[in-house]
């Protein structure tokens, strides 16, 4: 288990992601990390639609607002999320997919813990 999950943090994934990667999702070797997903193929919408980020919210009984979204930029995840009141955090340790965002970001995934 993750020091955040042991230390009572609810952990959501968002994911833009084929019916046949959600289906094999169970038995790999995240899924334990956690607590929720919502995958487009599940929910109907993709990054950046605000239906993806909320069906992890309600999932996670929280409001968006209290959320931390971490995510490289891919699909315009950062400004989706930002546009419904998450605080965002950029990384860029295995792929940097929004060079133009401007907020704040962390190069090293060691480095989240400095935000939670």
């Amino acid at each position: 288990m993750i020091p955040q999950k042991a230390a009572g943090w609810r952990i959501g994934l968002v994911s833009n992601i084929t019916a046949e990667t959600q289906l094999q999702w169970p038995g790999g070797p995240l899924a334990p990390y956690f607590d929720t997903t919502a995958f487009s193929a599940e929910v109907g919408a993709a990054k950046p639609e605000p239906a993806i980020y909320l069906t992890a919210c309600t999932a996670l009984g929280a409001e968006p607002t209290d959320c931390l979204y971490v995510g490289d930029g891919s699909d315009g995840e950062l400004a989706g999320a930002a546009a419904l009141g998450m605080q965002v955090l950029r990384t860029t340790e295995h792929a940097d997919s929004d060079p133009s965002w401007n907020g704040l970001s962390v190069d090293q995934y060691r480095l989240l813990r400095e935000y939670l």
